[in-house]
């Protein structure tokens, strides 16, 4: 999949373009409508189907104190994009003088800069241009001058709720990943890099993998049943258990900053500098201070015992 950052880069292609526009924070089953029917569409008439999206979220230049704290990475929005066969993604910087330009001129400039423009999917909520004024229909409107097609593509829900990046977020925060899976049509996950750590879980018959992730962590501090890919092109998902949290039974952690320690089962390879995707399954318990190691030892056996059940 080609990635560029400006659209103006789309200037000299050739093939009909088939474009699907939103942030697709979590690329969940309410994004997948949308860019399925781009690709589709890109598909049936020979051409190429591409998205357009913001690299941060505006509410992050707009409003940086109701930005929301996101599901995805834009590494990877950019990687769940690629496995769904889109061609390209324009992935923009939201900057303040793009926060300031008035929708009419947003679709005009996308419309010079992408000549090969011939379709543009949207959600029902999508909004652009300054203050979020404009709409579908206005986007409508515009492209019809251009001869354009605008699809407006109608919410998925599940539950009988409306599937959406915020109710996702709302359900990690509250560790119900069940719900989070059903919305996002896969396992929530994190990507990280394994960094060197205390070795207190080695010392007690465990060992973990300390990890690093440039993710927002939604989820609340405990212990999780979890599934985790290593390698940047792994594909085998290994089972283990995952701890989130400050370790209150050692001294030394005490009001430290929360840590994340991953447990493999039947591993043994050296993990240091690895990049890794954690898929979070279930959350067995928070996290509990122990008056001695030997008691934790005790607790980490029982939930080892509880995630294999899970996994």
């Amino acid at each position: 999949m080609e990635v560029v950052t400006k659209p103006a880069e789309l200037r000299k292609k050739r093939s009909p373009i088939f474009m699907a526009a939103g942030f697709f924070d979590g690329v969940h089953k309410g994004h997948l409508k949308v860019i399925h029917s781009t690709v589709e569409a890109a598909a049936v008439n020979d051409g190429r189907s591409w998205i357009l999206t913001f690299a941060n979220h505006p509410l992050s230049i707009l409003k940086p104190e109701k930005a929301p704290s996101l599901l995805t990475t834009v590494e990877q929005r950019v990687k769940l994009l690629r496995a769904l066969g889109v061609d390209g993604s324009i992935v923009m910087p939201f900057t303040k003088r793009l926060a300031q330009r008035k929708p009419e001129l947003f679709i005009k400039s996308l419309l010079a800069d992408v000549p090969a423009l011939r379709h543009i999917y949207v959600g029902r909520n999508w909004r652009f241009g300054s203050k979020g004024r404009g709409t579908p229909d206005m986007l409508r409107t515009i492209c019809a001058d251009a001869g354009v097609k605008v699809s407006v593509i109608d919410s998925v829900k599940k539950t009988g709720n409306v599937v959406s990046s915020t109710a996702i977020r709302a359900a990690v925060s509250k560790a119900d990943l069940d719900a989070a899976a059903r919305m996002l049509g896969r396992d929530y996950s994190f990507t990280g890099k394994v960094v060197r750590g205390r070795t207190v879980g080695r010392k007690l018959g465990y060992p973990t993998a300390n990890i690093e992730t440039g993710n927002d962590l939604l989820f609340p501090m405990g212990v999780y049943a979890v599934e985790a890919v290593v390698g940047e092109r792994g594909r085998i998902r290994r089972k283990g258990v995952l701890n989130y949290g400050i370790r209150p039974t050692f001294a030394h952690s005490k009001a430290g900053k929360p840590v994340l320690e991953l447990h493999l089962f039947d591993f043994s390879e050296e993990l240091y500098g690895e990049k890794m995707e954690v898929f979070m399954r279930n959350r067995i318990r928070g996290e509990k201070k122990f008056h001695a190691p030997a008691v934790l030892v005790r607790q980490i056996e029982k939930d080892i015992e509880k995630a294999l059940k899970i996994l």
